[in-house]
């Protein structure tokens, strides 16, 4: 018994001291959208979680992202699926004006299983929307680039489509 309660507490205060670091800003989620897209495609699926982190840039960030779609304009209209190692966020949070939060998060791809492998090691730029409301009403979500040269997203979010299933959450806590 007394193993276990020492990894728990072990577990605990590590949880504790890695989430008072940075500024506790995070984005998270998944989307799912049967829309055709003319860019990133259809039958678009993503599931992401980034949080900033102490870092050489303003918008240092770990995490990482698995996306999916049917058909995409970055796979020559052909699926594409892959996986990204995530290291910038952006986060411009909801206000009592505009009850929306948004994010933008770039990273390099780390895997491709469907598509181009050629696309391992360029970088990816997504954004996301929550909207404040429950069960993912109103959330937003968007592929918005892949380049062979990463382009900092800390800046501006890039453009955002409603998502049809999912939710997303993105926060910054003081």
């Amino acid at each position: 018994m007394r193993p276990l309660c020492l990894t728990c507490t072990a577990a605990l205060v590590f949880a504790v001291v890695t989430t008072a670091s940075a500024s506790n800003q995070f984005a998270a989620g998944s989307a799912k959208t049967d829309t055709a897209l003319t860019v990133a495609g259809s039958g678009e699926h993503a599931a992401f979680s980034v949080h900033s982190v102490s870092g050489p840039l303003r918008c240092s960030a770990s995490g990482q992202m698995v996306y999916k779609a049917d058909a995409s304009g970055f796979a020559s209209g052909g699926a594409l699926q892959f996986q990204a190692k995530l290291d910038q966020l952006v986060i411009f949070p909801a206000t009592p004006t505009r009850t929306t939060a948004f994010a933008a998060f770039q990273g390099t791809i780390t895997s491709v299983t469907q598509g181009p492998a050629s696309l391992v090691g360029q970088f990816v730029i997504a954004s996301a929307a929550d909207s404040g409301l429950p069960g993912g009403t109103g959330d937003q979500f968007a592929l918005n680039s892949i380049t062979p040269q990463s382009v900092s997203t800390c800046e501006t979010p890039g453009g955002l489509h409603p998502i049809d299933q999912g939710n997303i959450v993105i926060k910054v806590t003081p």
